[in-house]
């Protein structure tokens, strides 16, 4: 069973009366910085073998691992996993409790995650800045032969990575966890701006382009801050990119394909470099096993009322592929809190108290069956 303890510091500011360090129950959901990512987990697992131990209900041997550097990017995690590996043991079912819900009325799994490649553009022409009006017309501007570079490997117009190494073929089951947002209000879940659409799309076709396909966002760019900026062409623009792989995807081979198309051929002979910052895998859960699957329908039904339902993720957790290719026989439960508005990492975060109740007596249920399902 794993979970995590750090937290991110928060972003505020919170709502009058919430504090991210604080905890304050109301409407049956716990506010503060970090309950529902991940600070649960640890009290989720002990509560669920605790529960059956007091009932008498046989289970079988449960390791909790607790991380304290998930939110740095698992760092270090690999190698105590390998360090310790005699310690944990023959592992066939893991549970992980960082992961989110699309409603609180069921148990949901995430059965795949998709993979990120990030680097830093940087497109030079000058060694030093020069007045635009002198300048102008003659200087070719920064910014738009970076706007030029992006439209190589991104369509302006839709969004569509144009990277044939950033895509994948997409496997038929992740067609049926994407049915499974038909029912759901997945794009609720995004804070659209007044009058604001989402690209085109039904709910299924818009959990397929989040799930399993790749998007490029710039996240970050060198720009002067409007309120001081003057009227110089700057001598280069830098923009963060952050591209997210779809899960069978290799984030390596994708990251050294936006460098080589970035870099070929420079406008104007611009000086063009594309640095590498950091790529991880995305990675899909092997298909449940029967019992897994019967028990989880049952959980789920008996705690919510309905049955268990899967869906993929857009962003990344690298330390699930990590465990999913020490533990090639493994079942995997990847599951999780994160639900609609709890806003994991911002302000108001909370920990919906009913759904983290029937979680948890799901896993419970869960480890129970392990045990009766396990050759003895």
């Amino acid at each position: 069973m794993y979970g995590h303890m750090d937290k991110q510091p928060p972003l505020r500011p919170w709502a009058e009366g919430l504090d991210p360090h604080k905890a304050v129950v109301r409407d049956g959901k716990l506010y503060g910085r970090g309950g529902a990512d991940d600070g649960y987990a640890l009290f989720a697992a002990i509560t669920a073998i605790a529960s059956l131990q007091r009932h008498g209900i046989p289970h079988g041997r449960v390791v909790i691992t607790i991380e304290a550097s998930e939110e740095s990017g698992s760092p270090d995690l690999d190698y105590y996993m390998e360090r310790c590996k005699d310690r944990i043991g023959k592992v066939d079912l893991m549970v992980c409790l960082d992961s989110g819900s699309m409603n609180y009325s069921q148990v949901w799994l995430t059965t795949s995650l998709r993979g990120v490649a990030i680097g830093e553009l940087t497109v030079q022409t000058l060694t030093e800045s020069m007045h635009s009006g002198i300048a102008g017309g003659v200087v070719p501007d920064t910014f738009r032969i970076t706007r030029e570079l992006l439209d190589r490997i991104e369509d302006v117009k839709t969004g569509e990575v144009k990277i044939p190494e950033a895509h994948c073929d997409i496997p038929p089951y992740a067609a049926r966890a994407a049915e499974a947002m038909k029912t759901v209000p997945f794009k609720e879940q995004f804070a659209m701006a007044a009058g604001v659409a989402t690209v085109p799309g039904d709910n299924v076709e818009l959990a397929i382009q989040n799930f399993w396909k790749p998007s490029l966002t710039v996240t970050g760019a060198n720009l002067p801050d409007p309120q001081i900026a003057g009227n110089v062409i700057r001598t280069h623009t830098t923009v963060k990119l952050s591209m997210r792989l779809p899960p069978l995807v290799k984030a390596e081979a994708a990251l050294q394909a936006m460098k080589r198309i970035l870099e070929a051929d420079p406008p104007y002979g611009a000086k063009v470099t594309f640095k590498s910052v950091g790529a991880g895998n995305g990675c899909a859960a092997p298909e449940l096993k029967p019992w897994l699957q019967e028990v989880l329908r049952d959980a789920s039904i008996e705690a919510f009322g309905n049955t268990y339902a899967c869906q993929g993720m857009g962003g990344a957790i690298p330390f699930i592929g990590m465990l999913i290719d020490m533990y090639p026989e493994a079942q995997f439960v990847v599951t999780g809190v994160l639900g609609p508005q709890s806003n994991a990492h911002g302000p108001n975060e909370f920990l919906h108290i009913a759904y983290a109740t029937g979680l948890t007596y799901s896993i419970s249920r869960v480890v129970a069956a392990h045990f009766h399902s396990t050759p003895k």
